[in-house]
């Protein structure tokens, strides 16, 4: 049996997240400075990532990463690059 595992990797602008949201609390701060961070680390803008490898690296929950960015796509700051068929 062979199965396919698919990551969902995320085009985000950082500098465009936190306006998605209309009060931002503590857990969008957080995703936000991380996101950041990385953006200036990777020299990428927009970040190319896997909500997967943001929850490994940021510590957050990754089912509360992928809200947000589903969230976030509504103001054009995230963008799954690879969505489900």
């Amino acid at each position: 049996m062979k199965f396919n595992i698919r990551r969902e990797v995320w085009r985000i602008q950082p500098h465009k997240f936190l306006q998605a949201f209309s009060q931002p609390g503590n857990r969008e701060h957080q995703l936000w400075s991380f996101l950041c961070r990385l953006s200036l680390e990777r020299q990428q803008d927009p970040l190319l990532i896997s909500s997967e490898e943001l929850a490994t690296s940021s510590g957050l929950d990754e089912a509360n990463i992928r809200q947000m960015l589903e969230i976030a796509t509504n103001n054009g700051s995230a963008k799954l690059e690879n969505p489900e068929d």
